[in-house]
């Protein structure tokens, strides 16, 4: 199976963000995929490849107006799966992937981001797949491997976070509104770098 994971957060909680490595979620899909995905010959074959959006959002809204119910969501976190799986290109297959969470916030440790992940995860395949129980899942969250999830560096380093957004640049719209030519653009990365050492 062919896949490729990418993590997306606001630009407003570029200094919030986990700063865990990217290799920490490309880890738990394929642990899902090695273990559970195979087996049941689900997401397999050569003639697409999968494209997974982790999104990450900050705080649930109060009062919650989220009507969709996780069978793995707590009190201060709630996930939202994507129903279905869109196709683009005839080529890619592609999901988007929420949690929203009070609890979300750059001290989260490589371990507490591994557990969300594996449960955005795994709330996609029971949403979409009857095959996949709940039970099954449960079993193998118990079973990851958290001592090579704790390896990696933490904090990790910007480059090695490898968000949507890190390249880009952004601009204040609050203080030249709609003022395209007059924007300060700055650098996701300059003003990361301005708050953290690396």
């Amino acid at each position: 199976m062919n896949f490729e994971i990418s993590r997306i957060v606001g630009m407003n909680d570029l200094l919030r963000r986990p700063r865990v490595s990217y290799k920490v979620s490309e880890d738990i899909f394929s642990y899902v995929n090695n273990n559970l995905l195979e087996t049941k010959n689900i997401l397999q074959g050569s003639k697409f490849s999968y494209k997974f959006t982790l999104s990450f959002s900050f705080g649930i809204p109060r009062p919650n107006r989220i009507l969709y119910t996780s069978p793995f969501a707590t009190h201060d976190t709630l996930f939202v799966a994507q129903k279905g799986i869109r196709v683009v290109d005839k080529t890619v297959k592609w999901a988007f992937l929420s949690v929203i969470s009070d609890s979300l916030n750059e001290a989260i440790s490589p371990s507490e981001y591994a557990s969300l992940v594996f449960k955005m995860f795994a709330d996609f395949l029971v949403c979409n797949f009857k095959r996949v129980k709940k039970a099954e899942l449960d079993e193998l969250y118990r079973l990851m491997d958290i001592d090579t999830i704790n390896s990696y560096a933490f904090p990790a380093p910007f480059d090695d976070q490898r968000y949507v957004l890190d390249d880009g640049k952004f601009g204040d719209p609050y203080t030249t509104p709609m003022d395209w030519e007059t924007i300060e653009w700055k650098s996701a990365k300059d003003e990361y770098l301005k708050h953290y050492s690396f």
